[in-house]
């Protein structure tokens, strides 16, 4: 069965495990004026390490990504927590699951990016192509 929260945020049981969906990524221009265009997105790497870090701290793995997928509106992964292991993801499933956290942010390396026009467009730069590093 599964749960949506208000945030987007849906949670299944598979095969025993919490599973969690997330958007990832969007066209939106983000909190630095910046858009990671969802058609440049290339996972090939990602996909063999898929780790979930907390805060962008490598020392921090929480989960993985079991299924990352294109949609109409960007990306969205589903996650499993490493809570079976893990101090810090058993906390932050329990902050997901209490509606503290409701967001994830995407640490990546840019490949090609087009910078924005001063005064015409309303962000500074579009990732035209980027790849996933967590």
């Amino acid at each position: 069965m599964e749960k949506c929260f208000t945030t987007g945020i849906c949670k299944a049981d598979q095969d025993g495990q919490s599973v969690y969906g997330f958007r990832i990524t969007s066209p939106a221009i983000d909190r630095d004026k910046e858009i990671l265009d969802p058609a440049g997105m290339d996972a090939a790497n990602y996909l063999l390490n898929p780790v979930i870090l907390w805060g962008h701290d490598m020392d921090e793995v929480v989960g993985k990504a079991v299924n990352l997928r294109q949609t109409e509106t960007g990306w969205e992964a589903d996650i499993v927590f490493a809570d079976a292991v893990s101090e810090k993801a058993r906390e932050v499933k329990a902050l997901v699951d209490g509606g503290f956290v409701s967001a994830t942010s995407v640490r990546f390396r840019p490949i090609e990016r087009e910078e924005g026009r001063r005064g015409i467009d309303p962000y500074y730069r579009q990732y035209t192509r980027w790849e996933p590093l967590e």
